[in-house]
């Protein structure tokens, strides 16, 4: 059970709780570490992913090797500005918009019960001196790392 605040942190369940100000739906997209297709959001706006049901590891060897980095466990969340989030759904989710939840601003509520993939594309700007990042010169270096641009 930990809170992952890094620029490519990743998570992975088969349950997750999703929580931001603001989701947008970019649609069926394949993954770019499991070449899966998958629905995308992202969240932007102080996103938060909880896992709340751990997944296995897959049995694949290579699929292993290239989701070596995820975190898999349950309690596991990222908290960023924005987040990509891919669902294995054939349809999207629905959103429970809720007021006051971050005291002042309301948050779109999902709980989602499928294979869940959540990347940080944008850490929170509170953390970025602690995580070392420059205004824009080291998030310039991980545009390249994109999932929203596959």
């Amino acid at each position: 059970m930990a809170k992952y605040i890094g620029f490519g942190e990743t998570v992975e369940g088969a349950a997750t709780d999703l929580c931001s100000r603001k989701w947008v739906q970019k649609g069926p997209k394949k993954h770019p570490d499991t070449n899966k297709t998958m629905f995308l959001y992202v969240g932007d706006r102080n996103t938060s992913v909880e896992v709340t049901k751990a997944i296995g590891e897959p049995e694949d060897e290579e699929l292993k090797a290239k989701t070596a980095h995820f975190h898999r466990n349950v309690g596991d969340t990222l908290q960023a500005d924005s987040i990509s989030v891919f669902i294995d759904s054939r349809r999207g989710i629905n959103f429970i918009t809720k007021e006051g939840v971050s005291g002042r601003h309301g948050a779109n509520l999902a709980s989602t019960n499928t294979q869940t993939i959540a990347t940080i594309k944008t850490p929170l700007a509170i953390f970025m001196k602690a995580l070392s990042y420059t205004p824009v010169k080291q998030l310039d270096e991980h545009k390249g790392e994109n999932p929203d641009k596959k």
